[in-house]
């Protein structure tokens, strides 16, 4: 109010609207920019909220009016999001041609194009779906709730309780009642042996081991009713994979990504790091850019299918990363050792109960831990191999981005 046109003010209070997704408060503070700002970002705002015909009025008065970068690529979106399958292929094409380097426009347009967008299929075969779970009854509620809402064929459910002292063994106990016979069994233990105990316990079931898949779900996690049809189909899009993972957003703020395709970028740094992860997803807000299918390095572990053989072939999850963190991450990256990349089907949202990085803060309760294992995990493998499983995950999605340019090429 002191000083009225201040841009950084403006920046500022939009930031933490947008953060806290107080999209009415947000489109207020755009509207009050001068238009070239406002349109383009009364148009993400919309598209955030979910109404892409708003999204298309702000981003085709641009469209009319000046050049934009990364305008035709916003078109195309959310024309698919409106449900306009043609505006949103002649969008993503101009896109494409006009800014080749805009990899998210090429697959948004292959999967259009190619009808990947609509691909179910179940995984063929006997399916064991896995969880684990500790002092959280009402998050493993809520996950079971969705669960079995969803479409899961013949799969089997088994939930491991890691020595919970709350209300966790009631849940399960209505649960197995509500779910049928041979639908859902559960794993008591009498203490809490870790994320990684966990895996390899429920791995070592006899059910399991006959299995010809493997989902590993977390317990605070809200499922699609479509969302194993959904892995499956990229099963089917990307045989060869060493897992399937999926887009994971935010339960309480769902426009906001936690975890999408992710790729390891070798760099050696200070306190023995070896690598980063790709963070271009990482609580960025979600207009539908990741949406789409594709090889990549490692996928969260909130919700991932494996085959059953390369799961067990591959070895257990590694008992140092205890009690939890980095488990799955490093289990990717002994997938790809053996040649394998992770898939990322952008298809499927996943929302997760817990926020990303809400207990990993400094001076919260997994910090230590999760500072630690990340340790371990960069000093566990040497620098040639770090690079060399970079180069296999960076080597397939090239790969895939050639194959699909040049099948949009002869479309």
């Amino acid at each position: 109010a002191k000083e009225p046109g201040n841009l950084f003010w403006d920046r500022l209070l939009l930031t933490h609207a947008m953060d806290g997704e107080d999209w009415e408060r947000a489109a207020r503070i755009a509207a009050g920019l001068p238009e070239q700002l406002a349109r383009p970002l009364s148009g993400d705002i919309a598209m955030f909220r979910g109404d892409p015909a708003a999204a298309l009025a702000n981003y085709s008065r641009c469209a009319r009016l000046w050049e934009a970068p990364g305008l035709e690529a916003r078109l195309g979106l959310a024309h698919l999001a409106a449900g306009d399958g043609d505006g949103a292929r002649s969008w993503l094409s101009a896109c494409v041609t006009r800014e080749p380097w805009r990899t998210q426009a090429l697959f948004a347009l292959h999967d259009l194009a190619f009808g990947v967008r609509g691909q179910r299929s179940m995984p063929a075969g006997r399916v064991s779906v896995l969880l684990y779970t500790y002092n959280k009854a009402a998050d493993i509620g809520r996950t079971l709730e969705s669960l079995f809402a969803s479409d899961l064929g013949a799969a089997r459910v088994t939930v491991l309780d890691n020595g919970s002292a709350d209300a966790t063994g009631e849940v399960l106990a209505a649960w197995r009642d509500r779910a049928g016979p041979g639908r859902f069994a559960t794993v008591d233990l009498p203490v809490n042996a870790g994320a990684p105990a966990a895996r390899n316990w429920l791995m070592s079931l006899p059910d399991v081991r006959a299995s010809d898949w493997v989902v590993f779900l977390d317990d605070d996690a809200q499922l699609p009713p479509d969302w194993l049809g959904l892995l499956g189909a990229a099963a089917g899009l990307y045989p060869e994979a060493g897992v399937w993972g999926a887009r994971v957003t935010d339960h309480s703020r769902p426009a906001h990504i936690q975890s999408a395709d992710m790729f390891i970028v070798p760099e050696e740094g200070g306190e023995g790091r070896l690598f980063n992860l790709s963070s271009c997803h990482h609580q960025t807000l979600d207009r539908g850019q990741f949406s789409y299918c594709r090889p990549c390095a490692t996928v969260t572990g909130c919700c991932h299918l494996f085959r059953a053989e390369r799961l067990f072939s591959a070895g257990g999850f590694d008992l140092r990363y205890s009690p939890s963190q980095y488990d799955d991450l490093d289990h990717d990256i002994r997938l790809l050792l053996s040649g394998r990349s992770a898939a990322c089907q952008g298809h499927l949202a996943v929302r997760h109960f817990k926020s990303t990085g809400s207990l990993g803060g400094e001076g919260q309760s997994q910090y230590g831990t999760g500072w630690a294992n990340q340790y371990k995990l960069h000093r566990k493998f040497a620098p040639e191999d770090i690079r060399r499983a970079a180069r296999t995950a960076d080597d397939a999605a090239w790969a895939d981005a050639l194959a699909k340019w040049r099948a949009l090429a002869k479309a």
